[in-house]
């Protein structure tokens, strides 16, 4: 069990993560843009008693949203998991920044979308630096070929798939397919 978890962006398709994780933890911080999101999340996860904070962040104010991260972890503490789909690679870059400040053991996966998996790009290209007390991992969503057609992921086994690669050893994962790219949606 971890003792707090940090997940960021994880009140849409990672809700059901959200959910998962919350049962494992004593301590949750919530990041999400709408106190909406947020309150929906937090009736959810009541059962599990955990303490929950929620903060409502612009991502699109870089300074602000990392100092709300920074501020947040200085008051309750730092994370031992970390969750973040984040769009802006710049944003990651920030919550290592912070990380580096503590000299605690943490583990952040970072969700990528199927662009990440693109034949263009290797997909190593996506990966952060961390220092050595951080374990880095990534997850790209991919798609699924059903009876001759692909669909995308339903939330639930993005979920799923996020969840298993949190407690799995490797590095970078994919859930679903990500080749061949021509039959992406």
């Amino acid at each position: 069990m971890n003792k707090h978890t940090l997940i960021i962006g994880g009140t849409g398709m990672l809700f059901d993560a959200s959910c998962v994780l919350a049962s494992r933890c004593q301590v949750l911080s919530s990041v999400a843009r709408t106190e909406n999101s947020l309150s929906l999340l937090n009736k959810k996860i009541k059962k599990h008693g955990v303490t929950h904070h929620m903060l409502s962040v612009d991502w699109h104010d870089e300074f602000q949203f990392a100092q709300s991260i920074d501020k947040h972890i200085d008051a309750v503490g730092c994370p031992s998991l970390i969750l973040a789909w984040l769009h802006n690679h710049r944003l990651m870059h920030k919550i290592v920044a912070i990380l580096s400040k503590y000299r605690v053991h943490c583990q952040l996966t970072q969700v990528h979308g199927s662009a990440a998996a693109s034949p263009e790009k290797s997909r190593r290209y996506w990966l952060v630096q961390t220092p050595e007390h951080v374990i880095y991992k990534q997850v790209i969503l991919g798609f699924r070929v059903e009876e001759g057609r692909s669909r995308w992921l339903t939330n639930q086994e993005i979920s799923t798939g996020v969840v298993s690669a949190i407690d799995g050893p490797e590095e970078i994962n994919i859930v679903g397919q990500v080749e061949p790219w021509s039959l992406r949606p």
